[in-house]
């Protein structure tokens, strides 16, 4: 019987993935097919295996892989970096919509009845919402957009805020 990993303990199919992976070039396609050989398992039943390799090759080596859906991925590098980065920020906006309809959910005798602590978690969920729809609209991007072309790089978060909180 295998030892019991503890959770953030890679196991050696993992390993062996990101071995594979950080010697792919920018712009190679690796299929599933191929990812499940180098495994020696099915990948797309242990897509956590999928994205732990990926995460780590992200943060150890500034290497991006997105997915071509039904086939696998491929390394990607500038433009591709940038356009993964928008399409990952974009899926933000479900979860947050979500978290605001569950908050609309309560009904004024239920909030009443909510302890100080939870009322006060209440709001700030609501407020970290709504800020970031706002920051995600399209009319949100495109103030976003003028702001950091005039300054020519991000803007410091304090700044972002205040121009949603003048909204």
């Amino acid at each position: 019987m295998s030892e019991p990993r503890t959770i953030g303990k890679i196991n050696a199919e993992t390993h062996r993935v990101i071995g594979f992976l950080a010697g792919i070039e920018v712009g190679t396609t690796v299929t599933y097919d191929q990812l499940s050989a180098v495994a020696g398992i099915d990948v797309l039943t242990r897509r956590g295996m999928l994205y732990t390799a990926q995460r780590r090759l992200r943060e150890d080596s500034q290497m991006v892989f997105d997915t071509i859906r039904n086939v696998g991925l491929i390394r990607v590098e500038g433009n591709g970096k940038v356009i993964k980065a928008d399409a990952t920020s974009q899926k933000a906006r479900r979860p947050l919509r979500t978290a605001q309809k569950i908050l609309d959910a309560i009904n004024d005798p239920e909030y009443a009845g909510l302890s100080l602590e939870d009322k006060l978690k209440t709001n700030v969920i609501r407020t970290i919402s709504a800020i970031g729809l706002a920051a995600l609209s399209s009319k949100g991007q495109k103030v976003l957009t003028e702001v950091c072309k005039s300054s020519g790089a991000a803007i410091p978060s304090n700044e972002a805020l205040a121009l949603f909180a003048a909204r």
